[in-house]
């Protein structure tokens, strides 16, 4: 899915699915001006005699929790000493678990502003909405309870690996990433997006930059997440949109966004050709040439650049 150059009025009238993530998107996780995840790993770190800070920590987040703690644990002990790291990991990932779950089943919740209103919009209109967590499963599930929110389903993330999403959309039965779209306010939530092949959306509502989150070229800024609501199509618009008028555009043109733009950071230039992106680890690599899903758009947009 792409938006081309344009600046929309709305979000697609086809959408069927969207993922949220959980802290920081739809959950404001801020204790004391300290993410909750970022202040329950600090203390974990602590419980086992290391001083970390919550800036070394910021450029982690979105990451499923424990592969956050193991590469930071491989960063502070440097190479050679992987086996150290992975036991280091383990110690700290069970002390974060404790504390997390402590904070998250006990402690107060305040969902972001506006989280239930564009959740039951989403739903009058036809759209699943799934929550995407690097937390653990069964924790997730008890916020959204407490919260008293009405969602389709909760999935366990490991971004920027896609098979969230992927599984997001087998259990609301979506064939077709041009249908859906992914939400987050972090660097690896767009990734985990983009690797699907899905529309993307960043928030501005955590603990990273708009700077690196436009990096990422998401298809879509918002302020926070409650922007959504006066971007959403008219109720039945998905039902009176011809399928030739819907989205095709390719990933060349990717990168438009919905906020207004700031003068010190300029939206991503629509491109005449394929988008330069990063080097990217080949597990991402990997991940995007076995999928099915992108696989078939890849073909598609081959197709449409030989027209």
């Amino acid at each position: 899915p792409g938006l081309g150059s344009g600046s929309p009025k709305m979000l697609p009238a086809n959408l069927r699915l969207v993922v949220f993530d959980l802290a920081g998107t739809t959950l404001d996780d801020l204790v004391d001006g300290e993410p909750l995840a970022i202040l329950a790993i600090r203390k974990a770190f602590a419980r086992v005699g290391i001083e970390v800070s919550s800036a070394s920590l910021t450029p982690l987040r979105g990451l499923e929790k424990r592969e956050a703690i193991r590469r930071h644990c491989t960063q502070l002990l440097g190479k050679g000493r992987e086996a150290e790291a992975e036991e280091l990991a383990h110690a700290v990932s069970a002390h974060f678990e404790e504390s997390l779950a402590e904070s998250l089943r006990h402690g107060p919740l305040r969902e972001m502003p506006g989280t239930t209103s564009v959740f039951e919009a989403l739903r009058a209109r036809g759209v699943r909405v799934v929550i995407g967590s690097g937390f653990d499963e069964a924790i997730v599930r008890e916020v959204v309870q407490r919260l008293g929110w009405q969602v389709d389903g909760v999935v366990a993330a490991r971004r920027p690996r896609p098979e969230a999403i992927f599984q997001a959309m087998a259990m609301a039965d979506v064939d077709s990433v041009r249908d859906v779209l992914k939400v987050g306010d972090t660097v690896a939530d767009v990734e985990e997006g983009r690797n699907a092949g899905v529309w993307t959306a960043a928030v501005l509502t955590g603990t990273q930059g708009e700077a690196a989150l436009r990096s990422a070229r998401p298809d879509f800024v918002f302020g926070a997440v409650a922007d959504m609501l006066r971007l959403l199509p008219p109720l039945g618009a998905a039902e009176d949109t011809p399928e030739d008028a819907r989205p095709t555009a390719s990933r060349s043109e990717r990168g438009s966004v919905l906020s207004p733009e700031p003068a010190a950071v300029e939206a991503p230039a629509a491109a005449e050709g394929p988008i330069e992106r990063p080097a990217e680890k080949r597990e991402d690599v990997f991940l995007r040439g076995q999928s099915p899903r992108r696989q078939q758009q890849q073909e598609e947009e081959g197709e449409e650049e030989d027209d």
